[in-house]
């Protein structure tokens, strides 16, 4: 049992830091497809215009979520399965936050290829990251993490009243570097708008189609 255990956390540590290189590589490349890619939708019209309203949206509610998240989680990760809150909605706040940040440059960008990349990231998410990090909590917190999954949803938020819990910050360093990444993860819409309007440049080149 301890050997499995192990076997478990070191699967799931490998997982996590490789994530990260993935997601950013992944990314990376349904941008530049975006970029060199024949613009879909003209920038000024009624199409466009509601793109970048609802990535706006997109943008205001993941950098919200996943604050709100932070809040929550800092300094109780390793402690205990928190389930109040946002993690009374669903078991990965932190992660919707994240993919609702990403959607927005999407909306931004108005591309299929980065749509692409978005739906790709979900998959490995649910495929083999997540199910590697549950796998661990489970090991660790037995029957209360066991519970908990059984009652609350792994991606779509259903409410729950423990969702209302206040919020007692533990770790206000976590909260400031959340903050900070949050000034951070404003380059998405900059990096949308300043890609619409190099490609939309007579003498940008086009090296795969738009759709």
């Amino acid at each position: 049992m301890e050997l499995q255990a192990a076997n478990i956390s070191t699967r799931a540590r490998v997982t996590t830091a490789f994530r990260i290189q993935f997601s950013v590589l992944l990314l990376l490349c349904g941008w530049t497809l975006a970029a060199f890619s024949s613009p879909p939708v003209s920038e000024h019209n009624a199409w466009a215009t509601a793109a970048d309203a609802l990535g706006w949206t997109s943008f205001a509610c993941g950098a919200l979520f996943r604050f709100w998240s932070i809040c929550h989680i800092a300094g109780r990760k390793s402690q205990m399965v928190v389930d109040y809150g946002p993690y009374a909605l669903c078991r990965n706040p932190l992660y919707v936050g994240t993919f609702l940040i990403v959607a927005s440059e999407t909306l931004f960008l108005k591309s299929a290829w980065f749509a692409l990349s978005l739906v790709t990231l979900v998959g490995f998410y649910q495929l083999i990251v997540v199910p590697g990090e549950e796998q661990r909590l489970l090991s660790r917190f037995g029957a209360a993490f066991h519970g908990y999954a059984s009652r609350v949803p792994r991606w779509i938020p259903r409410f729950d009243p423990r969702c209302l819990a206040a919020v007692e910050v533990r770790d206000r360093a976590a909260v400031l570097s959340e903050i900070q990444c949050l000034i951070w993860w404003m380059v998405v819409p900059i990096l949308g708008y300043l890609t619409c309007y190099a490609r939309a440049l007579p003498w940008w080149p086009h090296y795969v189609p738009g759709f």
